[in-house]
């Protein structure tokens, strides 16, 4: 998950702003409407809602007009990392395995001729669908088909297969090449088929060392050892 900035139109109230009793479905939609931070690659959005737990306008709110930048968070799919700019080490890999087969005269053999290129990069090569494979709690199998355009002694010729990734979040996320094959058949042989938009599981322990590196990362460091500092609001409102 990451984080993308947004700017939300912030429009002035008709009437100055005070604190006082109001209705509460005045409360939650006239004077403090919900504002959607809508993000086009994404499914997910950021609602900005106020509190309507009692029937007050809360203290403290100004009337502004302009823009305001706030933070919104990124549900990126396992694909879309591996084929974005912040995946590109991993995809450095799988080139560097391609090219590895290739130096050794293993590429001919797997592909059943004898391959003339001198290299394989992106303009020959082409990742065209990416599946994912349950292993255990934290690593799991991604099978990424990919198209190669070769250069042998009968011309130009177009190979499909599939390059087999072992993949996990142990310490963290890291990335194997197993081998190139012409096809795989996961559900035949009883795997279970992952969603696109992959999750890590925490341990107990790692839950407690993200925690606490969040309170650091947003200055909020009391709350390590005075636990009548951690509040959620403050948090939120930090971050």
């Amino acid at each position: 998950m990451t984080y993308q900035q947004k700017q939300v139109a912030l429009q002035p109230m008709e009437t100055d702003i005070e604190p006082g009793p109001l209705p509460f479905q005045e409360h939650c939609t006239t004077v403090l409407p919900f504002i959607t931070v809508s993000d086009e690659d994404s499914a997910y959005a950021l609602q900005v809602a106020p509190n309507c737990d009692s029937a007050m306008l809360p203290q403290g709110i100004e009337n502004l007009e302009g823009k305001r930048v706030i933070e919104i968070p990124v549900f990126e799919s396992m694909t879309h990392y591996l084929m974005s700019k912040e995946g590109a080490d991993k995809r450095l890999t799988l080139y560097s395995f391609l090219n590895d087969l290739l130096r050794k005269g293993r590429l001919s053999g797997i592909v059943g001729f004898q391959v003339l290129n001198r290299v394989i990069n992106r303009q020959v090569c082409d990742f065209t669908d990416f599946r994912y494979w349950e292993l255990d709690r934290q690593e799991f199998i991604a099978d990424i088909s990919v198209t190669l355009t070769l250069k042998s002694k009968e011309g130009t010729r177009e190979w499909k297969g599939v390059l087999v990734c072992y993949r996990g979040f142990t310490h963290q996320f890291y990335m194997t090449v197993e081998e190139l094959v012409r096809h795989t058949d996961r559900a035949f042989e009883g795997y279970v088929p992952l969603d696109n938009h992959l999750i890590q599981i925490f341990k107990g322990y790692q839950i407690d060392q993200e925690a606490e590196l969040m309170w650091i990362r947003y200055k909020l460091q009391e709350a390590l050892t005075n636990p009548d500092k951690r509040k959620a609001r403050d948090l939120a409102a930090a971050m």
